[in-house]
């Protein structure tokens, strides 16, 4: 049974799926924020088949939401944990992000002190077995100095401006509640939408680089081009984005030459063949992802990272 908390400060909401790697580091992180007393913690399941339900329910204060995979959506799974929420203030994670206490203390305090803000999103840093195209990854998209994207610097930051992580973020439930949540059902980005979203309400956002967490992934060459495939689908079913947001072209040369630089600095410039390789196949799966509607279901469903999208 869950704990009653009058007014908390924060609701905590983590997607689940299969988590039980991560989850005894990242339920030693959420009990210190829950003993608190100024936080509630609502964990959605998937229908688990590991001890991902055994861990969560072992921790009463936590709220545990099972749910069908099939129900399962990146934009609406997160809309029903805020149907649950008794806090003005939400802070998203993912199973396999570790922050500290303190990182979340303070994006959530960063709203509190700044209410022009929208949302905060962390730092996130990469885990210490990372592989080298996961670190620069995290290297270009969370540097050192923190940010804040308004309504005037669009043109400034480009497509980074509506940039966010529910890997790790706050938002106030007030601002997404203005413009309508996060996407009902998206394939991915549904950070990315809602981020672009509040810009153009006229709210800020704000990167906030003391605050970290632990994140990376170490994606393969036929995972990138997968995960590039959706990214384009995302960016042709939400076009209206780039009406008033940089094109993504432009990132993307930034960021292929900013990888090789740093592979040089690394020592690694023998991998910037392979680079180049994970560059041409990000691009190529960018283009099919946004020409989806010309390619039969079955292949839309091998090209994707999440196959069971198509299939609803």
């Amino acid at each position: 049974m869950a704990l009653s908390i009058i007014s908390p400060k924060a609701t905590l909401i983590v997607p689940v799926l299969n988590a039980q790697a991560w989850l005894p580091a990242l339920l030693k992180c959420l009990s210190e924020l829950l003993n608190t007393g100024n936080y509630q913690c609502i964990i959605i399941d998937s229908a688990s088949t590991d001890a991902t339900p055994k861990l969560c329910q072992a921790c009463p204060a936590i709220e545990f939401i099972s749910i069908q995979r099939s129900e399962f959506n990146h934009g609406g799974t997160r809309n029903l944990a805020i149907r649950h929420a008794q806090a003005d203030i939400l802070v998203y994670l993912s199973q396999d992000a570790l922050p500290t206490p303190a990182a979340v203390e303070l994006l959530v305090n960063t709203l509190i002190n700044q209410p022009q803000l929208a949302a905060a999103y962390g730092r996130q840093l990469p885990n210490a077995t990372a592989q080298p195209f996961g670190a620069h990854l995290r290297a270009f998209n969370y540097p050192a100095q923190s940010y804040v994207s308004t309504p005037e610097t669009l043109q400034e930051r480009g497509i980074k401006a509506a940039f966010l992580s529910n890997a790790f973020c706050a938002y106030t439930k007030q601002a997404l509640n203005a413009v309508g949540q996060f996407p009902a059902n998206t394939i991915i980005g549904e950070d990315f939408i809602v981020g672009a979203k509040l810009l153009k309400a006229g709210y800020a956002l704000a990167y906030v680089a003391q605050a970290t967490a632990v994140h990376s992934h170490d994606y393969t060459p036929w995972q990138e081009l997968k995960r590039y495939f959706d990214i384009g689908c995302m960016h042709q079913q939400q076009a209206w984005i780039f009406t008033t947001l940089a094109r993504p072209e432009k990132a993307g040369r930034h960021y292929v030459m900013s990888e090789m630089r740093w592979l040089k600095s690394q020592g690694l410039a023998h991998k910037i063949p392979e680079s180049l390789l994970r560059s041409l196949l990000k691009l190529l799966g960018y283009k099919l992802g946004k020409n989806n509607r010309l390619l039969p279901n079955k292949l839309n469903q091998l090209l994707s990272m999440n196959r069971s999208w198509w299939v609803k």
